[in-house]
């Protein structure tokens, strides 16, 4: 119902949002593995929180928060055990905020979500910093807050803040924030401008806002859908070239990709492959609800030798930081580093050349 571009960056975008939800005093539903401008928001906008505690492997990889966390009778018992929420006036909560998807490529199906809040929380934020693509092509159907032919809530409004510069073709700092109306519930837009003009400049580097226009224009069907479909294309073929070294190395080490076990074994399969099940083992986030959650495939955890799902250490192992500091000699710059693992992007654009490049510093790395 309503798009605006954001020269500051979805941190910028998140407070923008907060402060035309939020007052001080009101209790806020707030997804512990949140950014940190979410953090900075309710600082600043006095709010009380009560958190959504999300998952965790033993590889330090942060999952979904499960879906009996995001119950009413969950969420009141959270408000009950807090002293501060206990005690306030309003015990309905203002703002829901989740990360969408997580720093590790997990996603939420967001129909269910509105199914189970709509109407307890009054708004429901989804932080889509690294999921603008999505709402273009239907590998990510209902997995994302806003898009085509998707229900009106009845009560509850739906606020995406997302990253353009990360993920689409924007400028460094290009943000926008997409809001959904209910049925019953309208976007107060003097409210919002407010907050919009407190977090902006009077002097913003246009160049941004034009790149914001350029990206939305690239994105256009039929073409917007391509360019996600190369992405995702891109992104397993890069896990089907990792698995292939594996296996000519045999019983020899190599690096292993986070994911599924088994997927398509050409072009982007289906969406079903990437779905994260409670009877499987591959993701170590233990007994999740069926259909709720997904692992994003462009988004790519490399694990190194040296700790297992499991949680056990190897005998020898490899710290991810010795790895990524080879790779950024040899001009391969990684998006983040944990103990055994290390995280990149296949975002819009992606070629084959830059992909192969990582792999063959990944060789020359075992060889060295």
């Amino acid at each position: 119902d309503h798009c605006y571009f954001v020269t500051n960056g979805t941190s910028t975008s998140n407070k923008m949002v907060w402060h035309s939800t939020v007052a001080p005093g009101d209790i806020v539903v707030v997804d512990r593995n949140c950014h940190k401008s979410v953090l900075h928001s309710i600082i600043m906008c006095g709010a009380i929180p009560v958190f959504l505690m999300p998952t965790r492997n033993h590889l330090g990889i942060i999952g979904p928060i499960p879906l009996a966390e995001f119950t009413p009778e969950s969420i009141a018992r959270k408000i009950e055990a807090n002293p501060f929420a206990r005690a306030a006036k309003n015990k309905k909560p203002r703002i829901l905020t989740i990360t969408q998807s997580t720093y590790d490529g997990v996603i939420y199906n967001v129909e269910t979500l509105k199914e189970m809040l709509d109407g307890k929380i009054d708004t429901l934020h989804f932080d889509e910093a690294w999921l603008p693509h999505a709402t273009f092509h239907d590998f990510y159907k209902d997995m994302h807050a806003i898009g085509k032919d998707r229900p009106r809530p009845k009560e509850s409004m739906i606020f995406s803040t997302q990253s353009t510069h990360k993920l689409l073709a924007g400028l460094s700092q290009a943000s926008q924030i997409l809001v959904r109306e209910s049925e019953s519930v309208k976007l107060d837009q003097d409210a919002f401008n407010e907050a919009y003009l407190m977090h902006t400049s009077t002097s913003p580097q246009y160049a941004i806002i034009a790149s914001c226009d350029v990206a939305a224009a690239m994105m256009e069907a039929p073409g917007g859908t391509a360019l996600v479909e190369e992405s995702i294309l891109e992104a397993l073929d890069f896990r089907r070239a990792m698995r292939k070294i594996d296996q000519e190395w045999g019983q020899d080490w190599w690096f292993q990709v986070w994911g599924p076990e088994t997927f398509a074994e050409d072009g982007i399969g289906s969406r079903e492959d990437w779905m994260i099940r409670a009877e499987d083992d591959w993701h170590g986030f233990g007994n999740l609800a069926a259909g709720f959650n997904m692992l994003d495939p462009i988004k790519a955890t490399v694990i190194t030798p040296g700790l297992s799902l499991e949680g056990k250490f190897g005998d020898t192992g490899i710290p991810a930081s010795i790895v990524t500091k080879y790779l950024a000699e040899h001009g391969v710059i990684i998006e983040k580093c944990g103990l055994y693992s290390f995280f990149i992007m296949f975002t819009i654009g992606i070629t084959k050349g830059r992909w192969n490049t990582l792999l063959t510093a990944l060789q020359q790395f075992k060889d060295d």
